[in-house]
């Protein structure tokens, strides 16, 4: 927490001598397995996930943009980013099923402070371009039933 908080190497190491904290290599070597691991879990899964969603339940998202263009004197750089949100639906007769993936080697075993590469599949996504500047968008009634054509999205 000391380390999320402040990012100082001192403060850590200071804990650590007091008996109140790991060293900040251990803290290091931690961050660095967890992320290691979520790698080893895209690459054999396909998917980027938090571990603690449940399986087998519907789930849905919300995308949003994050745009921010600092105008004070005191702001350095503009931020663009992406937040996402996911939602699951439980249900009272179904509460879903916990996630297992069996770690490829112990957290106490790991020495290293190198984060793996992501493969290439995940850091050079291909280009998803809708092919009109205006999509047709059907008319529906209540007593219709929505159908979207599928083929004017290729790409996405």
């Amino acid at each position: 927490m000391i380390h999320c908080k402040t990012r100082k190497r001192d403060l850590v190491d200071t804990f650590f001598k007091l008996g109140l904290s790991v060293s900040y290599d251990q803290v290091l070597q931690i961050a660095t397995f967890m992320v290691n691991d979520a790698c080893r879990r895209y690459i054999k899964e396909g998917i980027v996930c938090p571990t603690i969603l449940l399986q087998n339940i519907f789930t849905s998202s919300a995308v949003n943009n994050i745009d921010h263009n600092p105008t004070s004197i005191s702001s350095k750089d503009p931020f663009n980013g992406t937040g996402i949100s996911l939602f699951q639906h439980i249900s009272e007769d179904y509460q879903g099923v916990v996630q297992t993936f069996v770690q490829s080697e112990p957290m106490l075993k790991c020495h290293s402070k190198r984060v793996s590469l992501l493969p290439e599949s995940y850091s050079n996504l291909p280009l998803a371009v809708l092919r009109f500047s205006e999509p047709s968008i059907p008319l529906v009634t209540c007593k219709e039933e929505l159908s979207i054509d599928m083929s004017s999205f290729p790409g996405a």
